[in-house]
C-alpha cells in the first residue's frame, strides 16, 4: 500500500466520523475546513466550488450542507 501525501490536509473530528453523517457530508466538511479562515472559521465557497473539490453535484452539496447543519457541524448564515 502506498499513501499519497500532499501538503494540504484537514482534520475531521472523531465525533463527526462516528455520527450518522453520510460520506458526502464528511467529505464536504473536510473541504470546508480547507476554505475556513484560521481565526474565526468562516468560509464562503460557492456550491459549485465545493462540488468541484469533492467531485459531487451541486444538489448533493446542498443536501450534505443541510445535513452538516442539522447535526451541528456547521452554521449557515446568509451573506
Amino acid at each position: 500500500m502506498k499513501i499519497v501525501n500532499e501538503f494540504y490536509f484537514s482534520i475531521v473530528p472523531e465525533w463527526l466520523i462516528e455520527s450518522n453523517a453520510s460520506d458526502s457530508a464528511i467529505r464536504e466538511y473536510s473541504a470546508l475546513c480547507r476554505f475556513a479562515d484560521k481565526d474565526d472559521g468562516s468560509c464562503f465557497p460557492s456550491h459549485m466550488t465545493i462540488g468541484k473539490k469533492c467531485n459531487k453535484s451541486v444538489s448533493t452539496v446542498k443536501r450534505a450542507l443541510k445535513e452538516l447543519e442539522k447535526i451541528g457541524a456547521i452554521t449557515i448564515e446568509p451573506r
